[in-house]
């Protein structure tokens, strides 16, 4: 039986860990870890998200490391979680300097990455310039021996998916990866309906939207407030009867968008759950779209629900960035595209 280590800095890792870790490495002994993830303070005011990091939601241990590395975390790291001997890992990104430092303290000499959403399938726009990364990695390399942290683990400060002691990626469309990647593994359809079954057979899928087919706008900071605002107003103008809007803003966002719908139109549904978007869509059949702009959920939204959802991005796919890779991951499968 292996000691797994699954290390997660946002609600996108929380649920590839707990689809492995319930699914193909439901029989090791799964260890978690969490890196002062994304809006972390209010996960524990939403059910799902505390079963899932929870010893209940099918882990052995939780490992709360909230705070930035500093030198008394260091040691609390090589006395509680080195001792256990983890055979594996599993990393949401292998560019955080806290994950990097964490397998360095563990002294770990490989790892496996989980799915981290578009940045995992194509990294070229992404990848810093030479001296500029190699002055960072010599910056964090200081930093851990202040720490007292002496490893040869490598430091990656070029771009996600660039460490060399990754032996491959855990991702829900490994056919749409554009990098280079020693082995690339498929969180497979199966994988996704054994997890989520255990969070049904836990009474957290509970459906609550009925009587209307629903439309959910996936608010993002990267796009333009004018055409948000444009196609919100298009939207609403002509919305069936039997249609209903939810506007889920991104965590980033500002609160001057989300006052704008809230005066503007009252009458649509505001989501600001740290849920991640794919389990309210697992739990709410009548969602029948997602629109946003440029977003991971719309290239994994029938892949982790299992039913067909009409997939909108508001990116325009002709203008400027027409050559933009990310599109190109958008149309390879299948999403729409609103042009004005």
């Amino acid at each position: 039986m292996a000691k797994n280590l699954f290390v997660v800095n946002s609600p996108l890792h929380l649920m590839s860990a707990f689809i492995l870790a319930n699914s193909k490495f439901v029989n090791d002994d799964n260890y978690l870890a969490l890196v002062h993830p994304h809006g972390f303070s209010k996960w524990k005011e939403c059910a799902v998200m505390s079963y899932m990091s929870s010893t209940e939601g099918g882990f052995k241990e939780v490992f709360s490391l909230v705070e930035k590395m500093n030198t008394q975390q260091a040691k609390y790291i090589k006395e509680k979680m080195k001792p256990l001997q983890f055979d594996e890992a599993f990393v949401g990104s292998d560019v955080n300097v806290a994950d990097q430092l964490l397998l360095s303290a563990l002294d770990m000499k490989h790892f496996y990455r989980l799915d981290d959403g578009m940045w995992s399938y194509y990294n070229e726009d992404r990848k810093r310039p030479y001296h500029k990364a190699k002055f960072h990695e010599m910056q964090i390399k200081l930093a851990a021996m202040t720490f007292g942290i002496s490893s040869d683990f490598p430091i990656n400060t070029i771009a996600l998916g660039e460490n060399k002691a990754s032996l491959g990626d855990y991702l829900f469309m490994p056919q749409l990866l554009k990098r280079k990647s020693p082995k690339v593994f498929d969180i497979d359809r199966d994988m996704i309906k054994t997890a989520m079954d255990k969070l049904g057979k836990a009474g957290l899928l509970k459906q609550e939207l009925h009587d209307y087919d629903y439309i959910v706008f996936l608010s993002q900071p990267i796009i333009p407030e004018a055409v948000e605002k444009q196609y919100l107003a298009n939207l609403m103008k002509d919305l069936p009867e039997n249609k209903k809007v939810i506007y889920k803003p991104h965590p980033n966002e500002k609160d001057e968008k989300i006052d704008y719908v809230k005066k503007n139109y009252p009458e649509i549904i505001i989501n600001d759950s740290k849920l991640p978007i794919e389990i309210i869509l697992t739990k709410e059949p009548c969602i029948k779209e997602v629109v946003s702009y440029q977003t991971t959920t719309l290239i994994i939204a029938e892949k982790v629900t299992g039913r067909s959802i009409k997939c909108v991005s508001l990116a325009n796919p002709n203008g400027a960035n027409k050559n933009n890779a990310y599109i190109g991951l958008m149309k390879e499968t299948g999403v729409e595209f609103v042009v004005e």
